[in-house]
């Protein structure tokens, strides 16, 4: 018997895990994603030629080239946030899916999972497949590397994505959220330049703090490729430099076990 609801329990998840993917992804939007993220990461290449190749030269093209592709995944991510999420409690959608013989705790997993981590995913694939396109030697000689970077440069999604979702759990409906999510995607990108700005000017080391934490890719280029020119900071060391990106996910972590929580214990989707 505990079997057969625990089999029951799993076959509702998987269902409504399929019913999000085949509406947020279905073909050919999936493919879509991925072609244009590898087009745009492409495209952006720095022209070898002139530049030496190694840990620099693909600082240079990650900071510059993901931006578009950044903006993309960040609204993808409102997008169904907005109309995966709060729409469906907006329409009583998802009272009728609580009836499901599944957890709260699992749903909103499935929804963490559908709205946030598989956009993430598509970029970080597409960013891996474009270096090995046009970068195949930096990922031979620096492969650990590489992956500390690649998270870097695409973990602030999981930070947007969790700062909507906080949104749009209490605004509860589809429009408003997405109007949210986008204020918030240009609040964090407003705030990263103005630490930028102010560690520069000031030459304060509280502003370059919150600035590493913001965007770790930074902590990671000052220790592994070169003392940043616009930000005053002594030399940062290995440990260091991971701590700041470990920091940037436990934030991410820590906003959305708490939102879990929230959901399982004290929403009302009505």
């Amino acid at each position: 018997m505990n079997f057969q609801v625990k089999w029951n329990r799993l076959r509702a998840s998987m269902e409504i895990l399929a019913l999000d993917l085949s509406l947020s992804y279905r073909f050919p939007l999936a493919e879509i994603y991925m072609a244009l993220y590898t087009f745009f990461l492409v495209i952006a290449a720095i022209p070898r030629s002139p530049i030496p190749m190694g840990l620099a030269t693909y600082f240079i093209y990650l900071y510059f080239s993901t931006l578009l592709p950044k903006f993309i995944t960040n609204i993808l991510i409102a997008r169904n946030i907005a109309f995966g999420f709060a729409s469906e409690i907006e329409k009583g959608l998802l009272q009728t899916i609580l009836t499901y013989p599944i957890k709260r705790a699992d749903l909103f997993i499935i929804k963490i999972l559908s709205c946030i981590i598989i956009p993430y995913l598509f970029f970080n694939s597409s960013l891996i497949l474009a270096t090995y396109i046009l970068y195949p030697e930096v990922i031979a000689y620096f492969g650990f590397k590489i992956i500390l970077f690649s998270l870097a440069v695409t973990g602030s999604c999981i930070l947007f994505g969790a700062l909507a979702l906080a949104a749009s759990i209490f605004i509860k409906r589809g429009g408003a959220s997405l109007g949210i999510g986008i204020a918030i995607y240009f609040a964090l990108e407003i705030i990263s330049a103005a630490a930028m700005f102010f560690a520069g000017v000031s030459r304060r080391i509280e502003y370059t703090y919150v600035l590493f934490i913001l965007n770790p890719l930074l902590a990671l280029a000052s220790h592994y490729v070169m003392q940043l020119p616009f930000i005053w900071t002594p030399q940062l060391s290995f440990y260091e430099a991971l701590g700041y990106l470990i920091l940037h996910y436990l934030i991410s972590i820590s906003i959305l076990t708490g939102l879990t929580i929230y959901f399982t214990r004290r929403f009302e989707p009505v």
